[in-house]
């Protein structure tokens, strides 16, 4: 394509009109890199005085109510921003960094020698993929101007939201972007599942042999518990035969065998609570939306955990009350 700024000034809008046109299409926009792709402009913005180190998007309008970013304060720009003037949108963080307790709306910031008015801000973004990334910088998003001295005058990324399903879009955006001013190169056309998807492929594996694993581990912990607490109860069945000769009811036996057994499961599980807390704070970076001291999760745990041991002490705790007290007395 041509490296004019003026064309790049008059396609890009011209697209967008084309694309928007498309019967079906809620939303649409331009953005200098794509959704998830871990790329970035990092730099430093300053407003009232203060500096903050800032990850750099450009786009135009429509772009946020295509990707989906909520909308937090102000208002989505506009074509009329774009065309009245540089604007700026600010992610929750950055605008909670920029300007602490105070509304970001209709605030300037000063990005490279140049004042940037900022017409909204909108919700948080992953960069890279769903995962919290550590030292993730907030996002700063600035209107698209082209420069070809600079990343701004390379390819862009237009993102499309569509209302429902709608046939042959692919071919319709290519049609589209093809057939308006100069002769451009259309790389590939992607939903935005597939897209999601391949961001997310090796969170998801990580994530599916960490299941197998903790099913296994699982699995193993309860045959285990269910064997050891069986065996324990099962050696007292001497004792059980003593107790029910000398008047012992069968309901007595059963209860005092399986509370004798809750004390060391009790036990196990604070030890194992303890253990979990410390393991999972290193699995913090494989965890999705969960914290690694997830209530919910520990206390599942301990509930299956423990209705397993108590039910393995039940067991022969009954089938041992349940034996004629001349034979237990002579069992090894």
């Amino acid at each position: 394509m041509d490296t004019d700024p003026a064309v790049y000034q008059a396609y890009y809008p011209a697209l967008l009109r084309e694309v928007r046109a498309i019967p079906g299409i809620a939303a649409a926009g331009v953005s200098d890199r794509a959704p998830l792709d871990g790329s970035g402009a990092y730099m430093s913005a300053s407003a009232k005085g203060r500096s903050t180190s800032i990850a750099r998007r450009a786009v135009t309008p429509g772009y946020f109510e295509a990707v989906g970013l909520p909308l937090r304060q102000g208002r989505y720009p506009t074509d009329a921003d774009y065309t009245a003037g540089p604007f700026a949108v600010l992610s929750e963080s950055a605008a909670r960094a920029m300007f602490p307790g105070e509304p970001a709306v209709g605030r300037e910031i000063l990005l490279q020698k140049k004042a940037w008015s900022v017409v909204a801000v909108v919700g948080d973004a992953r960069n890279k993929d769903p995962l919290p990334e550590p030292g993730e910088r907030p996002w700063l998003y600035l209107s698209y101007e082209p420069d070809p001295r600079s990343v701004f005058g390379a390819g862009l990324t237009v993102v499309v939201r569509p209302s429902g399903r709608i046939p042959n879009l692919p071919e319709q955006l290519r049609a589209a972007a093809q057939g308006i001013g100069p002769a451009v190169i259309v790389e590939q056309i992607r939903s935005g599942r597939d897209w999601f998807g391949d961001r997310v492929a090796t969170p998801r594996q990580r994530a599916t042999l960490l299941s197998l694993l903790g099913g296994l581990a699982l699995l193993l912990t309860l045959v285990g518990i269910f064997g050891t607490t069986g065996y324990a109860v099962a050696r007292r069945t001497r004792e059980v035969g003593i107790r029910m000769a000398l008047g012992a009811r069968t309901r007595q036996m059963v209860r005092a065998i399986v509370v004798d057994a809750a004390g060391p499961v009790a036990l196990g599980l604070v030890i194992g609570l303890a253990g979990a807390v410390a393991a999972t704070r290193v699995l913090r970076s494989f965890l999705f939306e969960t914290e690694p001291t997830d209530p919910l999760t520990l206390g599942t745990m301990l509930v299956l955990l423990a209705s397993t041991a108590l039910f393995a002490a039940w067991i022969p705790a009954r089938r041992a009350a349940r034996v004629d007290p001349v034979a237990a007395l002579r069992a090894d």
